[in-house]
């Protein structure tokens, strides 16, 4: 379900999409494609609702985001090659010497 977050925050509060129409002065078509995800919201209809719902700012994030589904923080992904110049850059003899040199440090 798109918007979950917002639609709890509505239902916690007492607004509708009706009302909510209503107070945009827009209609319910419109509501109902932004809350499905048909059409996008706009920055200043963003701003009315928060006000309206009591959202903090900080949190826009979390109830629009940008496919309506719920917000998901990306981590950093893992560097899976060891420190050092790129092996596209070393070629294949460059690679071939920095193994050789890892094996005598290793023995």
């Amino acid at each position: 379900m798109t918007y979950k977050l917002l639609r709890d925050k509505m239902q916690e509060k007492g607004y509708t999409a009706a009302l909510l129409s209503e107070k945009l002065g827009c209609g319910k078509t419109y509501i109902s494609n932004c809350m499905c995800g048909r059409a996008e919201w706009k920055l200043h209809e963003i701003y009315k609702i928060m006000g309206w719902l009591s959202i903090p700012k900080s949190e826009m994030h979390l109830y629009f985001t940008e496919d309506g589904k719920p917000y998901v923080c990306k981590q950093p992904q893992k560097k899976t090659q060891e420190p050092g110049i790129p092996q596209e850059i070393l070629g294949e003899l460059g690679a071939a010497l920095v193994r050789a040199v890892r094996s005598l440090e290793l023995s």
